[in-house]
């Protein structure tokens, strides 16, 4: 969103950021503790958690985000 409402210091500032949390393989966590809670539960009655585990959401929206675009606007 930085970037689109052109705040590029603030942008440069987040990806910084980001890029700081990113694991050696190029993916990102999940969450940067485990055992996170979703607040969910999972359908055997345990709860939903994230880990450190890298995870494909995140890594794509930090790719997304680096390359200038923006899926709400396709």
């Amino acid at each position: 969103m930085y970037r689109v409402i052109d705040k590029s210091e603030e942008y440069r500032q987040a990806m910084d950021a980001l890029a700081s949390i990113q694991l050696e393989n190029g993916l990102f966590p999940a969450a940067t503790v485990d055992n996170l809670s979703t607040g969910m539960d999972l359908f055997d009655g345990s709860p939903w958690e994230y880990s450190t585990d890298a995870h494909i959401a995140p890594t794509a929206w930090f790719v997304m985000a680096a390359n200038g675009f923006n899926p709400y606007v396709y």
